[in-house]
């Protein structure tokens, strides 16, 4: 299920040059992943709480097409591509309020147990 989360470019995000950093780029899609994973209900304190697990970011590649501007009201869109035994896949779209898109990003996750520091079975280890 795709989901949109808001957020605004603040003057925290911006570089000497008042541009938008690629850090809060990639900090705004991570969060919007954390929120999803949570309204989804296998979030990282859900799994950390009820399972003893928890994610793993493995991998992430990030297209920016146009850094967006100071003021900007940014639309991150994410949903959960592919779920394979040991990883799953994340999407992100990140737009502007004209509809503009600005950045499109994937990453991998692997399920660790937080005692084993293993990998477990996405499937097997929590209910979808």
């Amino acid at each position: 299920m795709k989901r949109e989360y808001h957020y605004s470019v603040r003057p925290e995000h911006l570089d000497l040059s008042r541009r938008t950093t690629i850090k809060a780029v990639y900090d705004m899609l991570l969060d919007a992943a954390c929120k999803d994973a949570d309204n989804n209900g296998f979030g990282t304190h859900q799994l950390s709480t009820v399972y003893n697990l928890t994610w793993v970011l493995v991998r992430i590649g990030i297209s920016i097409d146009k850094l967006p501007p100071e003021d900007e009201q940014l639309v991150v869109s994410t949903w959960v591509n592919q779920v394979s035994k040991l990883s799953t896949t994340r999407e992100f779209q990140a737009y502007g309020k004209d509809g503009r898109v600005y950045a499109t990003a994937t990453t991998v996750w692997t399920l660790i147990g937080m005692d084993s520091r293993k990998l477990c079975p996405i499937e097997e280890s929590i209910p979808f």
